[in-house]
């Protein structure tokens, strides 16, 4: 029994360590040091539209959060983004 516990410890142990990429879960996670893929406002003088389009749906630029969970976007995709300068809240996950 304490043979077959060890085992699933160490398995266990092994998992997370590969989960974390064999890094401790703990340690802290360096800054990204790319710049950022798209302008963070419009440019001066620009007039922002009352919507923008991504993968053929409209967003209102009005709006103040936007989830785009796992839609494939692309740096070119999500351009438009910098026409929502009311945004407080964005997800965009797994793109």
């Amino acid at each position: 029994m304490k043979k077959i516990l060890s085992l699933i410890l160490a398995l266990t142990l092994a998992a997370s360590l590969f989960a974390c990429g064999g890094k401790s879960p703990t340690a802290p996670v360096p800054p990204a040091t790319h710049p950022p893929a798209v302008s963070p406002t419009p440019a001066p003088g620009e007039t922002i539209p009352d919507y923008i389009t991504i993968q053929g749906r409209q967003y209102s630029t009005s709006a103040t959060s936007l989830d785009l969970n796992r839609d494939g976007l692309t740096n070119a995709d999500i351009e438009p983004l910098r026409n929502m300068t009311n945004l407080t809240y964005l997800s965009l996950v797994d793109n």
